[in-house]
Formats: C-alpha cells, structure tokens, sequence
C-alpha cells in the first residue's frame, strides 16, 4: 500500500487555497499516450479518451484546498489519480462528510446542469493528484450524449446512493461504528493503510465531538485493530475492524 503524507503545516476544512490559487496546480496537459488511474477515465473507450486527453490539465491536490464551494458555480470538473476529496456540507458554522471521492470518481460532476452549481463542499482531505476539465468542457460531453455521459450519470447515481447512505448512517450509528466504516472507506478510496489525519479532522467530518473520536480510537489501538500516532491512524487489523463497522460499509462495498 502506497502512504500519502499530507503537508503538515495546512489544516484540513480551514485551508484559505483553493484551485485558483497557483499553488498545488499545474497547466501541463494530459499525455493522452497512457491512461490515468482515474477509474471513470480508464472506463472510456480510446477514440473518447484520445480526443479529451489534449483539454485535460495536471494539478495537485493539496491537503485543505477547497475545490469548490457549495452554490456556486463549478468551474473545474476532477477526475483524482491518487488521494481523496470530501463533500462537506455546511450550515452555520458546522459541517459534516456526506461523501467522499478518490480515484473511483470525479469531483464537479454532480452539479445542477442549467446553473452548474455545486451541491457541496469540495475540500482535498488526502492529498495527491488529479485531471481536470474546464466545466463548460465537461458539460459539451455531456450534451454531447457519449460515452462519458454514461459514466457521468453512474458515478452521480452512485455519489447520491453514498449521500442517502451517510444521512442515515449519521443518524442511526454510534461514534464507533461510524468511525470504522470512515477508515475502512478512506483506506478503501486511497489503497492506503495508513491515514494522516487528526483526531479534530474526522471528528468534523463525521459531525461528532472530538473527545468521542479520541475514545473510539483508543478502542481501536487497544483491540490491535490500528496504530495511533500523532496526525496518523493505521490500520492493523482490517477484518477485525469490519466487524466493528456498522452495516452501511459492506453494502457500499456490495453496490461498488
């Protein structure tokens, strides 16, 4: 398994970046001569891939940028090759993962199609690397009713099953299973086995309090089922910590 530091001088949700800023992006285009890892791109047929390939643009994904913002327009749309983005929503100072999306996806695409604004809050919690298209791009292949239309249409079916699933997981599931189903799913997003987060980043993610997070990691550690250090969270025993994981993980992993 591959382990993704993020910088550790930003702060995940509280980062000022965002992929206007010239940091972290590069205006490289793609080298249509070897597919991504992006699993919607390496779903398209050649003759699609070879003539959007030349429009795609290289950036960084860095720990804390704000991709985009909810209600306002979608200006880029993502397809990441190695890290994971989160989609927050937000309501008066708190704000809760509703779903998250790594090499499996693409970010920007689930967006109203007449205003192209975004449902959520794109923010990178795992750095790493990603395409992207300018959205008035994406939304001409969309029209255009190709083969990356139908990928598109799967992958938003899929992001508002993983929605429906998160809003009742929140409401149904305790800290703990809530937080196995969390690291089994990020470590699932990024082939990753270890996660560089802090216990106030998941415990904003999943809308709970820190000091819940902290104990049920201490649970975890004390089962064998992960390592703690510091910003870190390692998982040891990853079967074991199914176990501990509501049901919502299996049927995730059930309907890919």
């Amino acid at each position: 398994m591959v382990n993704v530091k993020p910088p550790s001088r930003t702060q995940f949700l509280h980062s000022p970046r965002s992929h206007s800023h010239r940091e972290g992006v590069s205006a490289n285009r793609s080298n249509h001569s070897q597919r991504p890892r992006n699993h919607v791109l390496q779903a398209l047929p050649t003759n699609d891939w070879e003539r959007l390939a030349p429009q795609m643009r290289h950036a960084l994904l860095i720990s804390g940028q704000t991709l985009h913002r909810a209600g306002q327009p979608t200006e880029r749309v993502y397809f990441p090759n190695a890290g994971l983005v989160s989609l927050v929503a937000e309501s008066e100072g708190a704000s809760i993962e509703v779903a998250a999306v790594g090499r499996n996806g693409m970010i920007g695409a689930l967006s109203d199609l007449s205003s192209k604004s975004a449902f959520a809050t794109a923010v990178v919690g795992i750095p790493g690397n990603a395409l992207w298209l300018p959205a008035g791009v994406a939304y001409e292949e969309f029209q255009r009713g190709g083969a990356l239309r139908d990928v598109m249409l799967r992958h938003t079916a899929a992001l508002l099953a993983e929605t429906t699933r998160s809003a009742l997981c929140n409401r149904l599931h305790s800290v703990e299973e809530r937080l196995s189903r969390w690291l089994l799913s990020v470590g699932d997003y990024t082939d990753c086995e270890t996660i560089d987060v802090t216990h106030e980043n998941i415990a904003r993610l999943l809308g709970t309090r820190r000091s819940g997070v902290t104990v049920a990691l201490g649970s975890f550690a004390e089962s064998g089922l992960i390592d703690t250090s510091r910003g870190h969270v390692t998982i040891r025993a990853k079967s074991q910590l199914e176990d501990r994981a509501c049901g919502c993980y299996r049927k995730a992993l059930a309907t890919g």
